[in-house]
């Protein structure tokens, strides 16, 4: 999901993890933000169907969602976060005993591994086999690829008072959403999580994320 703001000439793509549901409701409450897509588009186009949840740039515009002409007006932004710390955060929201939102509904369970290392495994799937074998990662899905702007999550507010002031827009609060709450009860830096192997594993798939925004495992 991606949210499209007219009134300040924004589209905010929604990266997982990235403090997007937060950045996306004040959006909508605030500056006239809708969604995009408005609802499930396989049962309209099967053969151009953009996911409900987390589209990115390119998808949208092979969507007809965005024309290239609407693009060329529009300052287009997307959330970007360390990708060690992320993974952390997936790894608890996936393995916690009850899993809700902030409205209390209950988000599905995955059968996932419940200790880390076995879990980075199960999550990087195959790229994590070629580099066993030497081979290179297949990319992962970029929600910033073709964006102008990047909101940091480590510095959520910061990073998007910039964006309101490139928009124009008078500066907002962005309200603490869906905070992961094991790592709330759990105050350990993300680097507990990670031995010699996870860590190099990591690297290898995010190589390209971590150049890109300057990010690095950093020891706590």
């Amino acid at each position: 999901m991606a949210i499209l703001s007219q009134e300040s000439g924004l589209l905010f793509i929604q990266t997982p993890h990235t403090g997007s549901t937060a950045v996306a409701r004040l959006l909508i409450r605030r500056s006239g933000g809708v969604r995009l897509p408005a609802r499930d588009q396989r049962a309209i186009n099967p053969r151009k169907a953009v996911p409900h949840h987390h589209a990115t740039l390119r998808q949208l515009m092979d969507g007809d969602l965005i024309t290239a002409e609407q693009r060329g007006r529009l300052i287009v932004a997307a959330g970007v976060r360390n990708p060690f710390d992320l993974l952390v955060s997936e790894f608890i929201r996936t393995t916690s005993a009850t899993q809700t939102r902030s409205d209390g509904s209950v988000i599905r369970k995955l059968a996932a591994p419940a200790e880390f290392p076995a879990w980075l495994r199960w999550r990087l799937g195959a790229r994590l086999q070629g580099r066993l074998r030497g081979r290179r990662y297949a990319a992962l899905r970029d929600h910033t690829e073709g964006v102008d702007e990047v909101v940091r999550f480590e510095q959520l507010q910061e990073d998007f008072d910039a964006l309101m002031k490139r928009v124009g827009a008078a500066p907002m609060e962005v309200p603490v959403i869906n905070a992961t709450v094991g790592r709330q009860r759990d105050r350990r830096h993300y680097s507990a999580y990670f031995g010699p192997d996870e860590r190099q594993a990591v690297e290898s798939v995010y190589a390209g994320w971590l150049d890109r925004f300057g990010y690095s495992f950093e020891p706590g």
